[in-house]
């Protein structure tokens, strides 16, 4: 028993080695405040985050609700405070991908093909987090179920993991990695009140880098069909209710009433299933349907368009804003970047935060 839990500790302290010098801290100017002494000057607001290295060219994965809305964005790496630029951000995953302007040579990154399977509940992870903007440290915990639908009725576009990894300040964007190094999926979300975490795992993780660094965004694709939830919740079974009148599925000759059993070559049981289908495949492609009509099976080759930006779901990182004004907000055009400053012009904003002050005495 004694040699096991040696083992055991010897094995976290190991992935915590190798992984911790690719994960930083992300600091970003949003928001401007009041003086709080009342004097009618105005105070940047700063906002901090985990993200990590993702390339030896200084691209950082990290959450969309600090990048996606800063003046200016900032990765502390070793101590030394690098500016850097947005590349892209998908609001329905949270998930952004910034760059260093002058990054450092032989940077460390994460590989993040290391883990294809989604980890089953009671996988053990360990995440690695930059707590409060403190230096990177370990959390354990460990899978306790799966997710399309969250807690607070918030729909997630495909499978995520829920945890209880505690996420509090400055932890969203913490890479999450099995006991055997490998590369498990990113905090993005968290319920305080259930001691919960919310991580995307890997495999999706690629598909949304591989959008993001490409084209800015993250363009989801769309059938046009409307299930039966009355099916979906007595059988699970996903039965088209309502086809869209021009779309995708009735261009291609789906029916109301016929049941999808294949989505692209992936068996479809269950709305998890479904909606996962429909994440990894992208707009314009054209897919196999088989669905069951009237006690026979048929299969259709439907050209896939791309999600319109009123069917996106945007809650997940921005609660406090009503729908039409976060629609507005989405990434339906391409990525504004951040302009680029200056190392000293971004310094300077920085440091009107007392956060940061206290930051850099504490170096």
């Amino acid at each position: 028993m004694g040699d096991n839990c040696f083992s055991y500790q010897e094995r976290i302290t190991d992935v915590f080695d190798q992984k911790k010098s690719a994960v930083v801290r992300v600091f970003g100017v949003n928001k401007v405040a009041p003086s709080p002494e009342g004097t009618g000057a105005q105070e940047p607001i700063l906002d901090i985050c985990t993200g990590f290295f993702i390339s030896r060219e200084g691209h950082v994965m990290t959450v969309a609700n600090v990048a996606n809305e800063a003046q200016a964005l900032w990765v502390a790496y070793n101590k030394i405070p690098y500016p850097a630029e947005l590349v892209g951000f998908d609001n329905n995953t949270n998930i952004a991908i910034i760059r260093l302007l002058k990054p450092p040579s032989n940077l460390p990154f994460l590989h993040l093909g290391e883990l294809i399977d989604i980890p089953k509940p009671s996988t053990m992870l360990l995440a690695i987090t930059c707590t409060l903007g403190q230096e990177a440290s370990p959390s354990m915990g460990m899978v306790t179920g799966w997710h399309t639908d969250s807690l607070d009725n918030i729909v997630f576009p495909t499978t995520f993991l829920r945890s209880n990894i505690p996420s509090v300040l400055g932890e969203g964007g913490s890479p999450v990695f099995d006991l055997m190094g490998r590369f498990a999926g990113v905090i993005v979300d968290s319920i305080d009140e259930i001691r919960s975490s919310f991580i995307i795992p890997a495999r999706a993780v690629m598909h949304i880098r591989d959008d993001l660094v490409f084209s800015g965004k993250v363009s989801y694709a769309y059938l046009g069909v409307d299930l039966d939830e009355k099916a979906i919740m007595t059988t699970d079974s996903c039965i088209i209710k309502e086809i869209i009148q021009g779309g995708p599925a009735e261009q291609g000759g789906l029916k109301n009433g016929d049941k999808i059993l294949e989505f692209d070559s992936m068996p479809i049981q269950s709305l998890m299933d479904f909606r996962n289908a429909t994440f990894f495949v992208r707009p314009k492609q054209v897919v196999s349907i088989k669905v069951q009509r009237d006690n026979k099976e048929f299969k259709f080759p439907v050209r896939l368009s791309e999600k319109p930006a009123s069917l996106l779901n945007i809650a997940i990182v921005q609660p406090e804003k009503n729908l039409e004004q976060a629609k507005e907000q989405h990434n339906v055009t391409p990525v504004q970047k951040n302009p680029v400053a200056s190392q000293k012009k971004v310094e300077a904003i920085i440091k009107k935060s007392n956060y940061w002050n206290t930051y850099l005495k504490a170096l």
